[in-house]
């Protein structure tokens, strides 16, 4: 790393100017790149989509995002019976255990799972709406019934940043991924806090709030700031990066 010396004393007025332009300078480095995240932390994605962390890992390097703001209210599918949810190879108990509760609250592969559902209704929105309600192309998906309690559980810790940002807080009733059966998909009830199959009514309406697995920017471009002594005499300022 260079250090510019100068040739001559500086006057306060110097100094101050110089670390003006340094803070200047930190102020205008690309703020794109993020190598670790907490929950809370707003997040910006290639799209220019933005979605605030409400799961890291512990290495800080990678987690999920909740959007901003719910996707317009939708129904699951259309009619009954237009997609066999059997198509993920699995579906979430019925019965509610400790056990039972445990699994279901497990099931943490929503991109995969928002996969799996577009796919049986080969691509036509009509058929599973909420499935569709989300960018999925950009990276979106429809969380399951694990990551929709994560979502509850860390709104105190969320709070402000996405009201901040021109968000809302659930609210409300939200689908998942999580199929409870064949043809039934399991719904967050913010009020209660828990989850509970829709009775059959998988043509009523409900919100979607969609998430996006996060990865921390490890390729962060680094520059180095160096300082001319304009002439001085003496000292030096040693340079920023």
């Amino acid at each position: 790393m260079e250090i510019v010396k100068a040739t001559k004393p500086r006057k306060a007025a110097e100094t101050i100017t110089i670390m003006l332009l340094a803070a200047i300078a930190s102020a205008f480095l690309p703020a794109h790149a993020q190598q670790k995240g907490k929950i809370g932390d707003l997040v910006t994605f290639k799209d220019g989509s933005k979605g605030v962390l409400v799961q890291v890992d512990r290495s800080g390097e990678s987690g999920w995002a909740v959007a901003l703001q719910d996707s317009d209210p939708t129904a699951w599918a259309m009619t009954p019976g237009d997609v066999d949810t059997k198509a993920l190879n699995k579906t979430a108990p019925e019965k509610r255990s400790l056990n039972n509760i445990y699994e279901l609250l497990a099931d943490t592969a929503g991109y995969a799972a928002t996969e799996a559902i577009r796919k049986a209704a080969h691509g036509e929105a009509d058929k599973a709406p909420a499935a569709f309600a989300v960018d999925f192309d950009n990276g979106w998906f429809l969380p399951t019934a694990g990551q929709m309690f994560s979502l509850f559980a860390m709104e105190p810790f969320i709070k402000k940043t996405i009201e901040e940002n021109g968000g809302k807080l659930p609210e409300g009733n939200y689908w998942t991924s999580t199929p409870k059966n064949h043809l039934i998909a399991w719904f967050l009830g913010c009020q209660l806090g828990i989850f509970d199959d829709n009775d059959g009514g998988k043509t009523k309406t409900l919100f979607v709030r969609a998430m996006h697995r996060w990865q921390a920017d490890k390729n962060v471009e680094t520059f180095t700031l160096t300082f001319d002594g304009n002439g001085a005499t003496e000292g030096s300022m040693q340079s920023m990066s």
